[in-house]
């Protein structure tokens, strides 16, 4: 009897030994900050605001969002010397109408807007739309400058906003964005592609927009102070365009 009870004890106390460690195991694993390496786990999607830093590694900087990707999306980096080239999609490029030696370039990867100096290839600004996440530039398919008076402005077109935004070049500050809230369903716009400047005068803009989704040339006048006052001076293109660009 003596003996069972000796082994009935050391099967328990072996037991006990057993579950200490495991969960000791385990307790300290959760106490170990979790290291993301390449293909582990397997990334299908990456967001697109800032979800990628470069300094000699590359490191995923957890983000949160509501984008997606595709299935087949695949992110390549190239670069030299940890030089890395942050222009992930190039859209579109104009030069600024006062200095042909600087370029607005359109990243709808990034969703932003930056300027680049032709000469040595530094970046000078950027524009990445409102901080509110509701009106922060999605998917940003052009930029394109323009003078006011003596004041740079930008025209920045989002297509999946399915909107044209107006900002000060200087300060970085939203002017408007058209349509505006509330417009009748003949202004809203579907999958803009690209807007410009044909007029500007202090306070008042004229703007051409292609209207992709609506196979559309819109031409309206916006005045800086009301945008909701706007007034549309002729569209063209139903039945005759098919998906204008530019």
């Amino acid at each position: 009897m003596s003996r069972k009870i000796e082994g009935s004890l050391r099967h328990s106390l072996l037991v006990l030994v057993l579950s200490h460690l495991f969960f000791s195991s385990l307790f300290a694993r959760q106490d170990v900050a979790r290291t993301w390496e390449d293909g582990t786990p397997q990334f299908n999607r990456l967001d697109s605001i800032l979800a990628v830093r470069v300094d000699g590694v590359v490191q995923l900087n957890f983000t949160r969002a509501r984008t997606s990707e595709p299935e087949n999306f695949a992110l390549h980096l190239d670069g030299v010397d940890r030089i890395f080239n942050n222009t992930a999609q190039p859209l579109d490029f104009n030069p600024l109408p006062d200095r042909e030696d600087l370029f607005m370039i359109t990243d709808a990867f990034a969703r932003r807007i930056f300027v680049v100096r032709a000469s040595d290839g530094a970046e000078i600004t950027e524009f990445r739309g409102p901080v509110n996440p509701d009106s922060a530039l999605t998917t940003p398919v052009a930029g394109r400058a323009f003078l006011q008076g003596s004041s740079r402005k930008v025209l920045v077109t989002d297509r999946a906003k399915h909107r044209v935004y107006k900002f000060d070049y200087d300060d970085k500050s939203t002017i408007w964005f058209f349509p505006p809230t509330g417009a009748p369903a003949t202004a809203t716009l579907v999958e803009p592609e690209a807007a410009a400047s044909v007029s500007a005068t202090p306070g008042n803009s004229e703007i051409l927009i292609a209207d992709t989704g609506k196979n559309r040339v819109l031409h309206v006048a916006i005045p800086d102070s009301a945008p909701s006052n706007f007034q549309t001076l002729w569209e063209w293109g139903q039945g005759r365009l098919s998906q204008p660009v530019d």
